[in-house]
């Protein structure tokens, strides 16, 4: 037996109980269209646990933020900002899923957690 949810109820869950400082208003509608759309992917639905969501995932501001967590590059090893969002980008992508809010990765994102 399986509920279905919208937008609104999974933000809502999030914003409502102990998970409300996990993800911005924003990040949580990121989420929830990347789990539709794996829904989609995978023909198959997906079971709306917060808890699990909220162990699997982990939302950052910026760049800097991530990989001060990370680690994954050497910031020093750049002159240029724009290479260095680039190449962590990439990183990510190797090690996890990624879900930005916007085209650039200090407009905040998402990463499954790894």
């Amino acid at each position: 037996m399986k509920e279905t949810i919208n937008e609104a109820q999974f933000v809502s869950g999030f914003m409502q109980g102990q998970y409300k400082n996990n993800f911005s208003y924003e990040g949580l509608r990121c989420l929830y269209e990347y789990l539709t759309q794996l829904e989609e992917d995978m023909d198959d639905e997906l079971n709306y646990d917060i808890v699990v969501i909220a162990c699997d995932f982990n939302e950052y501001e910026n760049a800097k933020e991530f990989n001060d967590y990370y680690d994954l590059l050497s910031r020093e090893d750049y002159d240029d900002d724009d290479d260095f969002k680039k190449d962590l980008e990439e990183e990510i992508i190797n090690h996890t899923t990624l879900i930005k809010f916007d085209d650039d990765l200090d407009d905040g994102f998402i990463v499954g957690v790894f």
